[in-house]
């Protein structure tokens, strides 16, 4: 690039050179032959073209600079590119180097695959330990699934699951078939106002069961309003007290009612909440909550 600009920078002031001298041979006055236009020759216009003449000199001589500049680079790096081909020549030559019939570089790659055997052979056993410890777990997984179908242990489960639903039935003031052949996954409930106890008796029974034969971590309990289909004044304190006193051993219980009736602030926290209409949460609850959360929430996003 900057040899062309070189070149045009010559070419230019070498026109210029023409046009000063032509310039110097003409009349103060110059009549155009083509279109007869009169044009100025006087001094002024001939310092105009000297004065072009040395830009273009400046432009040379910086053209000439930045193209010297970038050929001592190309030198540099020639020489570079020569003490490496040397410096490579050299490793060539001892790679070539033969002892009984083996190159320097087929030992090498050689031992490249040796290296890569090694790492494989490794990285192989560490799996099959993987595999091994997996296989192992999913026949921990299988006995227990055998165990957890076992007749004497489905039978234990309904007959536990039974005697709770008939002692909720009967505290609850509630209906309900004595017969065994039923099923845990149906529930068989009354209409009107006994429905709502029968489901409530139906459900503890079901969580009493749960958390007597099962192994996963057992959830809150979450009940809004119980009062449904219309209690009457000696049901509703019934279903409430129940819902407090019967919940499971250790079971945290969350019950939304208007009304709390048939407990006392010795049976449970009981937290007034609906400062205004349609609205739950405490506005002034808010930092102490959000103080008491944070670490849990902080734990989620990690």
């Amino acid at each position: 690039m900057w040899t062309t600009q070189i070149d045009i920078a010559k070419a230019a002031l070498a026109e210029l050179d023409e046009v000063f001298k032509s310039a110097i041979g003409h009349l103060a006055d110059v009549e155009c032959p083509t279109c007869g236009e009169h044009y100025t020759n006087d001094i002024a216009e001939r310092f105009g073209i000297a004065a072009d003449t040395e830009a273009l000199i400046g432009i040379l001589h910086q053209a000439k600079e930045q193209k010297d500049e970038l050929q001592k680079q190309i030198d540099a790096a020639q020489r570079e590119l020569g003490d490496v081909e040397t410096a490579l020549s050299r490793v060539r030559a001892i790679l070539s180097t033969r002892k009984n019939d083996v190159s320097l570089e087929e030992v090498m790659a050689a031992e490249g695959r040796n290296a890569a055997s090694r790492v494989l052979r490794e990285r192989v056993t560490e799996i099959e330990s993987k595999v091994g410890a997996l296989s192992a777990r999913i026949e921990e997984l299988k006995l227990a699934m055998r165990k957890s179908l076992d007749r004497k242990r489905s039978a234990a489960i309904t007959d536990f699951f039974f005697s709770r639903l008939t002692g909720f039935s009967m505290s609850l003031d509630v209906r309900v078939e004595s017969s065994k052949s039923g099923s845990i996954a149906n529930a068989h409930l009354a209409r009107g106002s006994e429905g709502p106890r029968g489901l409530t008796a139906y459900f503890y029974a079901f969580l009493h069961t749960a958390k007597e034969f099962g192994s996963s971590t057992f959830c809150p309990i979450v009940i809004d309003a119980p009062n449904q289909q219309g209690q009457d004044g000696q049901h509703l304190p019934a279903i409430i007290s129940f819902l407090v006193k019967k919940r499971p051993e250790n079971a945290q219980l969350i019950l939304g009612v208007e009304d709390a009736v048939g407990i006392t602030a010795d049976d449970a926290d009981i937290v007034g909440v609906g400062v205004q209409k349609r609205q739950l949460l405490d506005d002034n609850q808010f930092a102490t909550v959000s103080e008491h959360l944070r670490p849990y929430l902080a734990q989620l996003v990690l």
